[in-house]
């Protein structure tokens, strides 16, 4: 996928988001939308999308500790249903995001 870039995309209440590779911001939107959306509709003023360069030579999509390394949540790899963040106490522990909570809790708090 030469000249594909990574976004972070999805609504504006920071829930659902994906990783799209895309060649612009309005395409990785577009792209959220035809899949999770109507198709074919107007992109809504909702959608966000948030350019990510570290995911770019992946040459995958981003795993969870990605999502936390690059500053944006991820869902707490320990299935307590939280969301993992590094500004709210989130730690990869053993190359998982794990939310601050289960970070305590479970005595995994080392880097």
């Amino acid at each position: 996928m030469a000249g594909l870039m990574y976004y972070a995309v999805g609504p504006d209440d920071g829930e659902g988001w994906i990783a799209v590779n895309a060649q612009s911001e309005d395409d990785a939107r577009r792209a959220y939308c035809n899949e999770w959306l109507a198709a074919g509709e107007p992109i809504p003023d909702f959608v966000l999308a948030a350019r990510v360069p570290s995911w770019d030579g992946l040459g995958r999509p981003p795993n969870g500790a990605e999502w936390l390394e690059a500053r944006l949540s991820y869902t707490c790899a320990m299935n307590c249903g939280g969301m993992a963040s590094l500004d709210d106490g989130g730690k990869v522990i053993d190359g998982e995001p794990i939310c601050g909570e289960c970070a305590i809790s479970t005595n995994r708090n080392q880097d």
